[in-house]
C-alpha cells in the first residue's frame, strides 16, 4: 500500500491523499493509511475540509514544494481550533507535513503525512 511505504518512509504514523479543487475547495481523500478513522475522513471530506488551516494556509504559495505545519501555524494557535479539537486530536494528529502538487482542472493533489504531538 502507497499509504504505508509514506508512513515508514518519514517514520510518521498516518498519511492520506486527496484531491482540492482549488476554485471550490472541495475535497475527495483518495487514498489514507489505516490509522485514520474512516467516519472522520468522511466527516473531512464534507465539513472538516473547510477547516483545516494547513491545507488552507499551504495553497496556493506552496505547490510544488513541502510544507511542515507548524510553517503555517504556531502550535499555540492550532490546538486552540475546533479543527484541532474535534478532528486531529482524538486521531492523534499534531505534526504534519504537506505536499501539494497541480494536477490540472483547478485541482490540487496532496500528500498528507501526520505524526502524534509527542514525535
Amino acid at each position: 500500500m502507497l499509504a504505508g511505504k509514506f508512513i515508514d518512509t518519514f517514520r510518521a504514523d498516518k498519511c492520506s491523499f486527496q484531491v482540492r479543487d482549488s476554485v471550490t475547495g472541495s475535497t475527495q481523500i483518495i487514498g489514507r493509511s489505516s490509522g485514520l478513522d474512516a467516519t472522520l475522513a468522511e466527516d473531512y471530506e464534507t465539513w472538516y475540509y473547510k477547516d483545516d488551516i494547513w491545507a488552507k494556509r499551504a495553497m496556493p504559495a506552496h505547490l510544488n514544494h513541502p510544507v511542515i505545519g507548524h510553517e503555517l501555524i504556531t502550535e499555540e494557535d492550532l490546538v486552540a481550533l475546533d479543527f484541532y479539537r474535534d478532528y486531529c486530536a482524538p486521531q492523534g494528529i499534531f505534526h504534519a507535513l504537506y505536499g501539494l502538487q497541480d494536477i490540472g482542472d483547478h485541482c490540487i493533489g496532496m500528500i498528507n503525512i501526520y505524526r502524534p504531538r509527542d514525535a
